[in-house]
């Protein structure tokens, strides 16, 4: 039985048998994002430990695993990726994508044609909801109650 699921995974998740095929999603990138940096291949990951704070990224294979002393790279927001990958002109013919230093990509096709784009990461307080901000008004307004009562 555990060959069949195997097997099964396989066809379902690997697209080697249609390589000319445009990216469905962003996980159909694997190995094709590089490393300006050190060249290493850049990797899917979920970070954040909190279930709350848990985002798709793309982490550089060396940084990911030796950290930033071994290659100076940053991770990509998986959200980000798409929408300059979209911005560059889509997927179609796309050959590789060069991430050569902090918010910068390189977008190269398949017919010569490089898009180079930079990009930046949203400001913390745009990721703040209103349910948070009101979350955390409550508690310093305890704060505050407890020290004056205290």
């Amino acid at each position: 039985m555990g060959g069949f699921q195997i097997d099964r995974r396989t066809k379902t998740n690997h697209r080697h048998d249609a390589p000319s095929e445009p990216p469905r999603a962003a996980h159909d990138l694997s190995g094709m994002i590089r490393c300006g940096v050190c060249g290493a291949p850049y990797h899917h990951k979920i970070a954040g430990s909190a279930p709350k704070y848990k985002k798709p990224v793309w982490i550089c294979a060396t940084y990911n695993s030796l950290g930033k002393t071994a290659c100076a790279s940053q991770q990509i927001p998986e959200d980000m990726l798409m929408a300059k990958l979209a911005e560059a002109g889509g997927a179609k013919g796309l050959q590789e994508i060069v991430v050569p230093g902090h918010f910068r990509l390189s977008f190269n096709y398949k017919d010569g044609r490089s898009v180079n784009l930079s990009w930046q990461h949203p400001s913390r307080s745009q990721s703040w909801t209103p349910e948070m901000r009101e979350a955390v008004s409550q508690r310093n307004y305890e704060r505050q109650k407890e020290k004056s009562n205290a």
